[in-house]
C-alpha cells in the first residue's frame, strides 16, 4: 500500500513542462510505447496520398484556369468548409477508426474531380462543384485529422521527424506527378482541358479505392504478439477480474479517487464532447503558441500560389511549381530525420527565415515590369520569383512536417491527439481563408509584409514551446542519459549518505 501512494504522491507532485491529464496516462495511444511499425505501413499510405492529391492539385490548378471566378469561389468553400468541419473530425475519427475514416473521406476528392469535369462541359451546372466542395471541405477535415494521428501511431516519439519527413517527402512528389501527366496531355497530346480532369477523376478514384488496403497498427498489441504466450479468453478475463478488484481494494483503503474512465477509441464520449473538444484545446498554452505558426503556413501558401502565381503567367509559373516542388522533396527527407537527432527549433527556425527571404524575393519580383523590353530585367525578375518558389518549397512542407512532429509528441499518450491535430487543421485552413479574403483588395508587397509580420510573430511563439519537446534531439536525449548512468554507477561519499539519509521520510509518513 506504501508503495502505491508514493506513487500517486510523486505524480501529483511532477514538475513537468507539459501536464498531461489524468486519463492521458491511459489513452489509446499508449500503442506508442511499443514498437514501430514496419516502414510499408507508412509508404502505402504516403504513395495513397501522393497520388490522390496529384489528381486533386493538379485540378485544383485547371479549376481557376478555365472556370475562372467559379473556380476560386469553389476552392474557397473547400478551405471554409475545413475551417468549419474541423471540430467534427475527432469524434468521426474516434468512432469510427483510422483506417475508415481514410476509406470514406477520400471519395470527397473523386466527387469535386468528376464534378469539375462535368462543369467545364456544362458551365450550368456549377451547382454540382459548389456542392463537392462544401462536401470536399467536410472530407479534408476527416483525412488531414486523421493524417496527423496515423503517422504518429506509426512510430515512436523519437521518430516523428523521420516518419513526418518521409511521408511530405513523398507528398512533395504530387506536384511534380501531376504537372507531368497535364503536361503531357495538354502540350503533347493536344488534350482538352476536360479530357484532363475526367483523366485526373479517374486516377483520384483508383488512388481512394487504394486506401482500402490501409492497416492500423496495433503497437505494442501487435509487435509483441509472437512473443506472447497463448491465453485463453476466460485467463484473460479472470486476470482483468483480479486486476480490477486488487485496484479497487487498494483505492478502498487509500482513499484514492476513482479512476477516470477512458473507453476505447472514445466511443463511449458524447458526440458534443468530442466537438468541442478541438476549440477547448485553444485554453492550453502550448496548443496556442502553435497558433503563429500554422495561421503563417497558411498565409504563406496562399500568398505565393494565389497572389505571386497569378503574377507569373503561366510558363513560369509551371517552372516554379517544379522547383518548388524538387526543393520540398529534397528538404522534407533530410531535415525530418535530422531533427529527432538535433530537436526541432534548430531545424524549424532556419525555415522560417528562408521564408521570410522568400517572401521578399518573391515580392521583389512582382514588383517589377513583366513587360520591360530589357532583357536582363526580365531575366532578373524570373530569377527572383524562382528564387522565392523554391524557398517556399524548403520551408512549407517541410515546416508543416516539423508542427505534427511537434503536435505528436505533446500529445503522445493521449485522448486528445486526434483533437490536437484536428486544432491545427483549423489554423491552417483559417490562414488559408485569411489570405484569400484580404488578398483580392491589398497590392502584393502590403499581403508580404503581413506574411512577415505573422513569420516574425511565429517565430517568438515557437521559441516558448516546451523545451523538451521543440529542442531536445536524440544527441541531447543520448547525453543525458550517459550523464544519468554515470551519476548512478559514482558512489556517493560520506556527507552525501548523511544529508541523503536525513532528508528521506519515515515510513509512517509515506503511507499518508
Amino acid at each position: 500500500m506504501a508503495a502505491i501512494t508514493e506513487e500517486v504522491v510523486k505524480s501529483e507532485s511532477s514538475k513537468d513542462i507539459y501536464p498531461r491529464d489524468a486519463d492521458d496516462a491511459s489513452g489509446s495511444r499508449q500503442l506508442q510505447q511499443g514498437k514501430s511499425a514496419p516502414r510499408w505501413y507508412l509508404l502505402q499510405f504516403s504513395f495513397s496520398s501522393t497520388m490522390l492529391f496529384a489528381a486533386y492539385l493538379t485540378m485544383q490548378n485547371l479549376l481557376t484556369a478555365v472556370i475562372g471566378d467559379n473556380g476560386f469561389i469553389a476552392l474557397a468553400i473547400v478551405y471554409a468548409g475545413m475551417a468549419l468541419s474541423s471540430n467534427l473530425g475527432p469524434p468521426v475519427v474516434r468512432h469510427i477508426g483510422l483506417a475508415r475514416s481514410f476509406q470514406l473521406s477520400v471519395y470527397a476528392y473523386t466527387f469535386m474531380a468528376v464534378s469539375a469535369a462535368i462543369t467545364v462541359k456544362h458551365p450550368k451546372q456549377v451547382w454540382l462543384l459548389f456542392s463537392s466542395s462544401a462536401l470536399l471541405g467536410f472530407g479534408a477535415a476527416i483525412y488531414w485529422t486523421a493524417q496527423g494521428a496515423y503517422i504518429s501511431s506509426l512510430t515512436t516519439s523519437d521518430q516523428f521527424g523521420e516518419a513526418s519527413g518521409t511521408f511530405w517527402g513523398i507528398f512533395s512528389g504530387s506536384g511534380i506527378i501531376g504537372f507531368l501527366i497535364s503536361t503531357l496531355m495538354l502540350e503533347l497530346m493536344g488534350a482538352s482541358d476536360g479530357a484532363v480532369l475526367w483523366t485526373m477523376a479517374g486516377i483520384s478514384l483508383l488512388s481512394a479505392a487504394s486506401f482500402s488496403f490501409v492497416r492500423e497498427w496495433q503497437g505494442a498489441e501487435e509487435g509483441s504478439a509472437a512473443e506472447a504466450p497463448h491465453k485463453s479468453c476466460d485467463a484473460i478475463e479472470d486476470e482483468v477480474h483480479a486486476g480490477a478488484s486488487e485496484n479497487e481494494k487498494a483505492r478502498d483503503a487509500e482513499k484514492l479517487p476513482p479512476p477516470i474512465s477512458h473507453p476505447i477509441a472514445g466511443k463511449e464520449r458524447s458526440v458534443m464532447v468530442a466537438m468541442t473538444e478541438m476549440l477547448m484545446l485553444f485554453g492550453r498554452r502550448e496548443q496556442l503558441l502553435l497558433v503563429f505558426s500554422c495561421l503563417w503556413i497558411g498565409n504563406m501558401e496562399s500568398f505565393l500560389w494565389g497572389t505571386v502565381a497569378q503574377e507569373m503567367g503561366s510558363r513560369l509559373a509551371s517552372v516554379a511549381f517544379i522547383v518548388n516542388a524538387v526543393t520540398a522533396v529534397g528538404c522534407n527527407f533530410v531535415l525530418g530525420k535530422w531533427s529527432d537527432k538535433v530537436g526541432r527549433v534548430p531545424v524549424a527556425l532556419p525555415l522560417m527565415l528562408v521564408s521570410v527571404a522568400s517572401t521578399l524575393l518573391a515580392a521583389w519580383g512582382v514588383s517589377m515590369d513583366e513587360d520591360c523590353a530589357d532583357a536582363s530585367h526580365r531575366a532578373q525578375r524570373s530569377a527572383f520569383l524562382i528564387l522565392g518558389a523554391a524557398g517556399f518549397g524548403a520551408a512549407d512542407f517541410p515546416f508543416q512536417s516539423q508542427l505534427r512532429a511537434i503536435v505528436g509528441a505533446l500529445y503522445e499518450g493521449s485522448p486528445k491527439l486526434e483533437a490536437a491535430y484536428s486544432n491545427m487543421v483549423f489554423c491552417l485552413t483559417s490562414g488559408n481563408v485569411m489570405s484569400f479574403l484580404y488578398g483580392r483588395s491589398l497590392h502584393p508587397t502590403t499581403q508580404a509584409g503581413i506574411v512577415i509580420g505573422i513569420t516574425v510573430c511565429a517565430m517568438v511563439t515557437f521559441l516558448c514551446l516546451p523545451f523538451d519537446i521543440t529542442w531536445k534531439g536524440s544527441i541531447a536525449r543520448d547525453a543525458d542519459e550517459v550523464k544519468e548512468e554515470k551519476e548512478k554507477s559514482t558512489p556517493p561519499d560520506h556527507h552525501t549518505q548523511i544529508h541523503h539519509a536525513m532528508d528521506m521520510p519515515s515510513s509512517n509518513n509515506a503511507q499518508l
